[in-house]
């Protein structure tokens, strides 16, 4: 049994020879950059340019050494999330920061940070005028999902692991307005200003429906799973 064997009879609810095993085929199953520089010294590996998957989390794409070393099944076929592509870290007092795509700041301290949060928020206050002055991004352009098409076939000719992707360009449909507007401010809102909340939400919908079909179109036929993410939680659950 092949590893896109494997996979599909597991999602399947078959039984295969064994359990799929996945290392960095999506932002929720990998390894940041940190753990990721000391796995790859501990192991004896060279250490290869790091080229960043998110930044948010400082998630790097995996060396190919590293995923076959640990019998992963899966392969990611996927652009970054949040980040535009000529993403451009700077440095602001003792932080690191950048500019995601959809207009928020975000900070990572120099010292000792791990990852990244939201600090600025371009949509300032719950009304229909701040949604009608906010510059919404755009999905990437037909050619990166040519692009991303052509890596996803030669994967699958060439090789028999199971294929990954993803077309968010940022959080979930409920996650996406915090990161625009600020956490506290969106669960206000939704009491406060449903109609503008539920706005939000749904040119989010409309923006991340149009990305996954322009990506679907081009890479949808050789992928094996198609991962889409939210986080709905408080402190309390």
């Amino acid at each position: 049994m092949n590893r896109r064997e494997r996979v599909t009879m597991s999602l399947n609810h078959q039984e295969p020879d064994r359990i799929p095993i996945d290392l960095g085929a999506t932002i929720v199953s990998s390894i940041t950059k940190s753990a990721y520089l000391d796995l790859k010294k501990y192991l004896g590996m060279p250490i290869e340019d790091i080229t960043m998957l998110d930044y948010v989390q400082q998630l790097p794409y995996l060396d190919e050494d590293l995923m076959t070393r640990f019998g992963s099944d899966f392969r990611l076929v996927q652009l970054p999330a949040a980040t535009a592509p000529g993403l451009s870290v700077f440095e602001e007092g003792e932080y690191y920061a950048f500019i995601d795509r959809w207009g928020s700041k975000l900070h990572m301290p120099k010292d000792g940070g791990l990852y990244f949060d939201w600090v600025d928020f371009p949509v300032k206050e719950p009304t229909m005028a701040a949604l009608d002055a906010y510059q919404w991004p755009k999905p990437d352009p037909k050619e990166y999902n040519v692009r991303l098409a052509q890596e996803a076939k030669a994967l699958y000719e060439n090789t028999d692991y199971a294929l990954v992707g993803s077309a968010v360009i940022g959080g979930g449909i409920f996650e996406q307005p915090a990161r625009t507007m600020g956490l506290q401010n969106f669960l206000m809102a939704l009491i406060s200003e449903p109609k503008f909340a539920d706005r939000l939400m749904d040119q989010i919908t409309d923006i991340y429906i149009e990305s996954c079909n322009n990506y679907l179109d081009e890479v949808g036929k050789y992928i094996q799973v198609f991962t889409f993410w939210d986080d709905v939680c408080g402190q309390n659950g």
